[in-house]
């Protein structure tokens, strides 16, 4: 019956097209019109003049240009997973390839854009966004359309030719390759809304005692550290990085000093020991700095570093106004210690001090971990 070996010709030749189709083969079909082919085959059987090879070549063609019209991206047909001899290992082999987050198609693993996250040997990746406890360049913004991102999966960015690796969380060991799985011939990768993946949000912060920036971020300016008066109570409490050259609003000073505002002064080192012995009553620089890789900052007092997976910028001396002064900030004071050349005075401004914590059984620090009259360190770290 006519109807009946059309059909067959159709799912006959679509699991034999599915099989010429793998990639590991190179066979190319030709390319005929589907009705052309139809009317041949129609014609033939009518004759009863069917040769067999012929009929088979046939068959073949008409079922593959049937079968490729009805996959083609423009329909949404869906063909029947047909549960005969050479079809179920095409079958096999796409629903391998379906699986997009963790195929990867080429040698090196580039492509791979899965979630495999610990190495070889099992230490965890650390995040391609973080500079802990490895720095390195390899950030999503030197890097794009890589796979990089704010997160910790394995990726091959640079084309290395063993897969796809990652830096690790480990101190000791800076990178290792992942075990990603084995290459597939073709990966079904479906369109998904791309990562926000910039690193450059940015932060601000205060080197205090210093007039540069640590190499990995960008001088904004330099200036004079400023603050209160010790002995006067009112004025601000905080301490200002002052500018070397400032700039007025145009029509708005009034000449000479007014008793109604409030006074800022220079800010000196009031040591008498200590690594700023030396320093005593010199000026202090400062330098604000811009860090474009995170996005906040703390001081983190009594630790010259910084908690796990946060950039230490700098550390030093926690410091601050004598305990018999009117109160200030505390602020980290960079160890280097930088003064202004030519600003030895007694001629008091703001007067900075180490800072020692307090501890007894009945007030006061937890003794043991604090020690009365060991000055304390601090840290400022950027996330």
């Amino acid at each position: 019956m006519i109807r009946h070996a059309v059909v067959l010709i159709i799912v006959v030749g679509c699991v034999f097209c599915s099989s010429l189709s793998d990639d590991r083969t190179n066979v190319d079909l030709p390319e005929y019109s589907t009705g052309y082919l139809l009317v041949l085959v129609l014609h033939l059987f009518h004759d009863n003049i069917i040769m067999i090879r012929h009929a088979v070549v046939l068959i073949i063609v008409v079922g593959c240009v049937f079968c490729s019209s009805l996959s083609d991206d423009r329909t949404n047909v869906d063909l029947p997973e047909l549960q005969v001899g050479i079809g179920n290992a095409s079958r096999e082999r796409r629903e391998v390839a379906v699986l997009a987050t963790e195929c990867y198609s080429l040698d090196d693993g580039s492509d791979y854009r899965g979630k495999v996250s610990v190495t070889k040997t099992g230490r965890t990746c650390q995040k391609w966004t973080h500079q802990t406890p490895h720095e390195h360049p390899k950030t999503p913004d030197n890097y794009p359309n890589t796979g990089l991102g704010s997160h910790n999966y394995c990726r091959n960015p640079t084309h290395r030719p063993y897969g796809a690796w990652c830096f690790t969380t480990d101190p000791n060991k800076r990178s290792e390759y992942c075990d990603i799985g084995t290459k597939q011939n073709k990966c079904h990768h479906t369109t998904v809304a791309p990562e926000v993946t910039s690193s450059k949000s940015g932060v601000p912060f205060t080197r205090w005692g210093h007039s540069s920036c640590p190499d990995h971020t960008t001088l904004v300016y330099s200036g004079i550290m400023g603050g209160k008066h010790p002995n006067k109570k009112g004025s601000g409490t905080n301490y200002l990085c002052l500018p070397n050259e400032p700039k007025e609003i145009d029509g708005s000073v009034i000449s000479g000093p007014q008793f109604d505002r409030g006074d800022i002064y220079n800010t000196q080192y009031y040591t008498t020991d200590g690594p700023f012995a030396r320093q005593r009553y010199h000026d202090l620089p400062c330098a604000v700095c811009w860090d474009p890789d995170h996005s906040s900052t703390i001081l983190y007092p009594a630790r010259d570093d910084c908690p796990s997976d946060w950039r230490n910028e700098y550390s030093g001396y926690l410091m601050t106004a004598r305990d018999n002064q009117y109160a200030t900030e505390f602020v980290c004071v960079d160890r280097a210690g930088e003064i202004l050349v030519g600003t030895a005075s007694e001629a008091f401004g703001a007067l900075l001090s180490w800072v020692e914590p307090v501890c007894n059984t009945a007030e006061g620090l937890p003794c043991g971990p604090y020690v009365n009259g060991h000055e304390l360190s601090c840290a400022v770290c950027a996330k």
